[in-house]
């Protein structure tokens, strides 16, 4: 395990349940959601400094960036477009399909051609409960999958021909074929098996490898796309939710769920985001 540099990004909120870091090469900014509380936020890496909106959308499962300072809210109901500047919520571009009680989003990202794909999963966690929905440019929605149960990291590799899927739950991480068509998840493969750890968030960095977050095991792994193990940073708190590259500095999520007093004493920095600078450099 590679012992390393992490570095809590000052002047970042705390959060219960950080995630879903997502950099906007249009605005040269990283957001990221606090999933409970429907908090977004804003970091620019080059000048400092966070911003921190109430969305107003609780829990928020992901916030996607578009042009011009808006964002895709992905929402328990449905998706919200939102703006920066804006005082609610505007018209919803997707209300998801009936038949979903008691169920909330959770990672969601868009496919290079602009499908957008939400997890969808019990706010108890129910076993087999949850699905991935993809949602095409003019609203129509189909379930990819069901049966899940924390649906999670969503990435594609660079050529587009793979899509990558973590279900934290059976402690998976899936391959999928994938193209302008859609994906083919009956032809799905697993490609990661954890023993213990629960893989959460997943982004692929410039060095076209797959970099997974591991819950409860304080630690990101990388891996090659076929699944060769390459290898791993530790970070002081446990609970890894997701992480996302700008250049060759990794961010990553965290979170501090269910802590009590002995759980703040051995992890005082849970909840944090955290960077680790010029990680490819070092594995």
């Amino acid at each position: 395990m590679t012992a390393t540099r992490a570095e809590r990004v000052l002047g970042a909120p705390r959060g219960t349940l950080l995630e879903a870091p997502i950099w906007s090469p249009d605005t040269g900014t990283l957001s990221w959601v606090d999933i409970q509380s429907g908090r977004l936020f804003l970091l620019d890496p080059v000048l400092g400094g966070v911003k921190t909106y109430e969305t107003g959308v609780a829990p928020l499962g992901a916030a996607l960036p578009r042009l011009g300072g808006e964002f895709s809210l992905i929402g328990g109901e449905g998706v919200y477009l939102w703006r920066t500047d804006a005082q609610s919520l505007g018209a919803p571009e997707a209300l998801f399909s009936g038949g979903e009680r008691g169920l909330i989003s959770n990672d969601a990202r868009r496919d290079p051609w602009g499908r957008l794909y939400v997890g969808r999963m019990a706010a108890d966690e129910s076993v087999g409960a949850g699905s991935l929905v993809a949602i095409e440019g003019g609203g129509e929605q189909r379930v990819v999958a069901t049966g899940l149960t924390i649906p999670n990291g969503l990435a594609w590799s660079p050529d587009g021909a793979w899509l990558f899927f973590a279900e934290s739950i059976e402690q998976r991480v899936y391959r999928v074929p994938t193209s302008a068509a859609g994906e083919r998840w009956s032809e799905r493969e697993v490609l990661i098996e954890y023993a213990s750890e629960l893989p959460d968030g997943l982004a692929i960095g410039p060095d076209g490898n797959l970099w997974v977050a591991c819950y409860g095991a304080g630690r990101v792994d990388r891996f090659s796309l076929s699944g060769d193990k390459l290898g791993e940073f530790s970070l002081p708190v446990s609970q890894i939710t997701a992480c996302e590259f700008v250049g060759s500095n990794l961010y990553v999520t965290t979170a501090a769920e269910g802590f009590g007093d002995d759980d703040w004493e051995r992890e005082p920095l849970a909840g944090c985001m955290f960077v680790i600078r010029a990680a490819i450099a070092e594995t």
